[in-house]
């Protein structure tokens, strides 16, 4: 019941005649008759002419306005509860929000003013925890919650879907040919003229995911945690050129390589002859695919703790190696930074999770390519090239990788075909490197 506030008669609202009223008003503001947090003149003839023809209520503007102020407050409310939560989601059955008892708890200790509005007018049958999730699946999830975010998500299903479609031409080599030597290389005596024919990195990341029970196990990978395991590739400009998304968390990189070259449906930008990617241990060694020596150190952090002083000719070639397939964690960390979704990511279908790991590179090469763009994350890596910002590690905000590196066990990739052709020429860029140390 809601009595308007010029004291005319009141209005009955029961469930059946609250949905009607929320579907019209979903209808108006999508077309476009809400300008600013009412409607304007239009909606609300609408709102009351159509209202009338659905349910023979002959409701005046001022009722109407009063339910939709009233919505509002709830909305204003239920943000204040949510806020800071994650990983909320929807029990279908209950019709209320699925959360654990321990967030039903905190919301009710803190949330006194919530509870002594409606303590004066309700008798507990049942627990005050009890009392909550009912109000909140009454007041909240079937009312404004079910207007805004309905709309916020059609929105945004719409314009993931648009830069889903577009990827494909975003999300590829500037050069197709592999022609040009790259500046990174052409312009730094580190790595010209040893990796002149070197085109790009390759590896693999974890992105927050949210699963079904049912199939939490799969995607469990050794962070302990649900994740999406993303295999990419990059330029030198720190531009993703290749994605395959959609991986269960333990999934091994070398599985999905595999599986992305070999189905020319993916579109993987295969090397041309004498050209490379370079790849780390976790990947086989094969034509057009450069790994590091392995057991011998390898990562920079690793030369960084020690005296940094490089012992023989395969660490020579190692340090070199991980210094210049370092953008492929730049490009991770820069893009995750950008995108704080992918390390808390909502609950919606993975399909759709899957979606905006596409979306989010292919709008970070879009930015990145714009020569008039003036991007702080790209130019805190541009100024520091050997800087890697932190997120690159993250599968979740505050969670890394690292904090379970000495947990992992590095499991090396069995070698492809050509591998000796790579390993042949490992040793060439190696005497090379060392001739030129000495």
């Amino acid at each position: 019941m809601g009595k308007p506030k010029d004291g005319g008669a009141s209005a009955t609202w029961e469930q059946d005649v609250k949905m009607i009223f929320y579907d019209l008003c979903i209808k108006e503001i999508e077309l476009g008759n809400r300008p600013t947090t009412h409607f304007n003149k239009e909606g609300w003839l609408n709102l009351m002419k159509n209202f009338s023809e659905k349910t023979g209520r002959e409701y005046d503007k001022v009722q109407l306005k009063n339910k939709w102020d009233q919505l509002k407050k709830d909305w204003k409310l239920w943000k204040d509860l949510k806020r800071g939560s994650t990983g909320l989601g929807w029990d279908p059955r209950r019709k209320t929000i699925d959360a654990p008892d321990e967030w039903w708890k905190e919301k009710l200790q803190l949330d006194s003013m919530f509870m002594g509005k409606h303590l004066k007018t309700y008798h507990f049958i049942c627990s005050p925890q009890s009392f909550l999730r009912t109000q909140l699946s009454e007041k909240f999830l079937w009312q404004f919650v079910h207007i805004e975010e309905f709309i916020i998500s059609r929105y945004f299903s719409i314009g993931l879907e648009a830069i889903v479609k577009l990827s494909s031409f975003i999300i590829k080599p500037v050069d197709p040919s592999f022609e040009n030597i790259p500046r990174k290389i052409l312009y730094d005596n580190r790595y010209m003229p040893y990796f002149k024919d070197c085109i790009g990195a390759i590896d693999g990341t974890h992105v927050d995911a949210r699963v079904l029970t049912a199939e939490k196990v799969a995607y469990i990978g050794r962070c302990g945690s649900t994740t999406q395991n993303v295999m990419a590739v990059c330029d030198f400009n720190m531009c993703f050129t290749f994605v395959m998304s959609g991986w269960e968390g333990r999934a091994h990189d070398s599985r999905i390589f595999k599986f992305a070259i070999r189905n020319q449906q993916h579109q993987f930008p295969m090397p041309p002859p004498n050209k490379y990617y370079l790849v780390d241990a976790g990947y086989p060694m094969q034509r057009g695919f450069l790994k590091p020596f392995s057991n011998t150190k390898y990562h920079i952090p690793d030369f960084q703790r020690g005296s940094q002083s490089i012992c023989g000719r395969k660490e020579t070639f190692n340090k070199c190696h991980s210094s210049l397939r370092g953008v492929i964690e730049r490009s991770f960390g820069i893009w995750k930074e950008k995108w704080v979704i992918l390390r808390d990511m909502p609950t919606y279908p993975f399909k759709k999770q899957v979606k905006i790991v596409v979306a989010t590179m292919a709008l970070h090469n879009y930015i990145r390519r714009q020569p008039s763009c003036d991007d702080p994350e790209f130019n805190v890596c541009d100024e520091d090239q050997s800087y890697i910002p932190p997120e690159a590690y993250e599968y979740r905000i505050g969670q890394s990788l690292l904090d379970n590196e000495g947990d992992v066990i590095n499991h090396e990739a069995e070698d492809g075909e050509g591998a000796e052709e790579m390993i042949q020429l490992r040793e060439q860029i190696t005497s090379i490197l060392v001739n030129d140390m000495n």
